[in-house]
């Protein structure tokens, strides 16, 4: 009797496991590539099925986790005689996001990178184009309702944004010859705050026409926030380097404007409305612009 009231018990946790929907499962990419940022040029997604978990955690705030085991791939060559220790990430505030999508392919919450596993990805950009490494995305939540919901609605994975990559202490890597009429970053800033203060104006008359008509979107606009998100990134970064007097972002000077030039020559060229998907994708840019400015 003891071990039937024991094989009980087991089959009683079993099944309410199965019940809550928050046992591990395995899903699938919807695609290989990330979308944008400097970080999307060097790796990919694996296709294959990834182990999806949920996990609770008792403590004076109650957190819950999503975590998803991905495996990266380089795609290239990566960063050859440099140290894991010296590669930074920036642009964004995670440096790098995967989309939990549900049957229909609609987002259900973003997941990124685990802070522990950093350092793996780190190393693993310093290695060759073929290699793997497993990097967990996670989410963490605090709202007991929320995140098992999302946890069984999650179907399937889309990796989404990056950030863009440095390495301290090379001057091999991602350096432009500077104008020589550019004498110092407080120039430098001014000249590109000229330029940013345009590029605004203009994308809040594009938000402006959207707003009056939705349609199905184009390949133009995709390819016009794909430059308007790498302009923004860039603009981020060199921001960040300016306000802390890394005079190393007068390289990236000439980069930026030629950002803004193509911007422009898009914005002109681009035919019909966005979609739906489109304007939600060209808030969560400016958004981004917003919160780096604030």
């Amino acid at each position: 009797m003891k071990n039937f009231s024991y094989l009980y018990t087991i089959l009683m946790v079993l099944l309410a496991s199965c019940s809550s929907g928050v046992g591990p499962k395995k899903i699938t990419p919807t695609s290989t590539e990330f979308t944008s940022g400097e970080l999307a040029k060097y790796i990919e997604v694996v296709d294959q099925p990834s182990k999806l978990t949920f996990a609770e955690q008792d403590g004076f705030i109650a957190t819950q986790y999503i975590q998803l085991k991905v495996t990266l791939r380089m795609s290239k060559d990566g960063f050859k005689n440099v140290d894991a220790h010296d590669i930074n990430f920036t642009g964004l505030l995670s440096v790098a996001i995967i989309n939990l999508v549900d049957e229909n392919g609609i987002d259900v919450q973003d997941l990124s990178i685990k802070d522990e596993d950093l350092l793996k990805l780190k190393k693993l950009l310093t290695g060759s184009e073929g290699d793997t490494e497993e990097i967990v995305f996670e989410g963490e939540y605090h709202n007991p309702d929320d995140a098992p919901e999302w946890f069984k609605q999650a179907k399937q994975f889309t990796p989404y944004l990056t950030g863009d990559v440095s390495v301290e202490s090379s001057s091999e890597i991602g350096l432009i010859d500077v104008p020589t009429e550019v004498s110092d970053v407080e120039d430098v800033m001014e000249q590109v705050s000229t330029v940013m203060e345009d590029v605004v104006e203009i994308m809040e008359d594009v938000e402006e026409g959207t707003n009056n008509s939705i349609s199905s979107g184009s390949e133009d606009w995709d390819s016009l926030l794909d430059t308007y998100e790498s302009y923004v990134d860039k603009y981020i970064s060199y921001m960040k380097k300016a306000a802390n007097g890394d005079m190393s972002a007068l390289s990236e000077y000439p980069a930026l404007m030629e950002k803004a030039q193509e911007l422009s020559e898009k914005i002109e060229n681009a035919k019909d409305d966005m979609s739906s998907s489109q304007l939600k994708r060209y808030m969560n840019i400016t958004m981004k612009m917003t919160n780096a400015v604030q």
